[in-house]
């Protein structure tokens, strides 16, 4: 620019009239208007009779921790993971004075080693039969065999997000499903976002899977996308899923303890962890209504505390069958990260 010229303009294409005009702050308290109605929806459907249980408890616990995820994905994730389109993005998190806590570490004198079934068949075969092109009749049977075929998964348990779930859960002292189950609420907070969700929760065998892996399995699989994740394996030179990419999460995510997915328990317990941290930052607008905090908790009816197959820790994903003879046990394990 020179002073003859003066200021030059950029040109600007599209329409000069744009959307809806509201700032990082007024969008952290539209998120948290959303997390208020699923909170409620909760206290409110399940406060009368004291607590949830069966179907109707676990399938309102998948929607909310579906909708912790979306919750999570505006405030931390931010829109394919670029840090500017986080609502607490570096710049918001300062003027905040908002940081995070750690995860939970699980002492190695609390673990012990828990076995979960996943199932698998005792051995089978599969014939397939090739018709005349003509006359239809039969010309030629093959035969594939498929030897005994099983998964196993160890646990060591107790896992982050569940590091108080020992002894036998009661009505009376249920495991509970709170923020102090995951993260270390007695340290000060001293993390960004970057810094959080980088934490490891668990090692699947010898990976470790992240925060930011859980919450993203969850809110793109199934929140704000719906996407099969049953096949994690692929024939015939046909190109990978996203899912089949890294199957780990998916396994993970199909790994679950009093009929609650694994993945589900932490993205809950981050959403009310991350939500009752910003209801509390005064630098924050409250969302109009009544707030509720919640303490959700599961017991169970059984005797198998001590068992090392308890029957509250199950699989529920599937398998898919090998044409072999070779009797074939598929082993994963899940173990907190670190000695403890």
């Amino acid at each position: 620019m020179s002073d003859e010229e003066g200021p030059k303009f950029f040109p600007a294409e599209g329409s000069i009239i744009g959307g809806f005009s509201r700032d990082k702050r007024g969008r952290i308290t539209e998120a948290l208007q959303d997390m208020q109605l699923a909170v409620n929806g909760m206290a409110m459907q399940f406060a009368e009779n004291g607590g949830g249980q069966g179907e109707a408890w676990t399938t309102a616990l998948a929607a909310l921790a579906r909708a912790c995820s979306i919750f999570l994905r505006k405030t931390v994730l931010g829109d394919f993971g670029r840090r500017e389109t986080r609502l607490l993005d570096d710049d918001v998190l300062d003027a905040l004075g908002l940081r995070f806590h750690r995860l939970v570490t699980v002492p190695r004198e609390l673990r012990t080693p828990i076995r979960i079934s996943g199932g698998g068949i005792q051995g089978g075969e599969l014939q397939i039969t090739k018709l005349n092109d003509e006359t239809l009749e039969p010309e030629k049977t093959y035969t594939a065999p498929a030897g005994p075929q099983r998964l196993e998964i160890i646990v060591q348990w107790p896992l982050p997000g569940a590091i108080g779930w020992i002894g036998a859960p009661t009505e009376q002292n249920p495991w509970q499903i709170v923020p102090e189950m995951l993260f270390r609420l007695d340290q000060e907070p001293g993390m960004d976002c970057d810094q959080w969700l980088s934490q490891q929760v668990v090692r699947f065998d010898s990976r470790g899977i992240s925060l930011k892996q859980i919450v993203q399995t969850v809110v793109n699989f199934e929140a704000a996308h719906s996407v099969n994740t049953s096949r994690l394996a692929t024939v015939g030179g046909i190109e990978p899923s996203k899912a089949a990419r890294n199957p780990s999460p998916h396994i993970l995510n199909a790994v679950t303890f009093c009929g609650i997915r694994f993945a589900h328990l932490i993205v809950i317990e981050s959403g009310l962890y991350l939500y009752d941290a910003l209801i509390n930052n005064t630098s924050v607008t409250r969302p109009t209504g009544d707030l509720y905090r919640m303490k959700l908790g599961v017991s169970w009816d059984s005797d198998q505390n001590d068992s090392d197959t308890p029957s509250w820790a199950c699989f529920q994903g599937t398998m898919m069958v090998a044409f072999h003879n070779v009797p074939t046990v598929i082993r994963h394990e899940i173990s907190p990260v670190g000695k403890g």
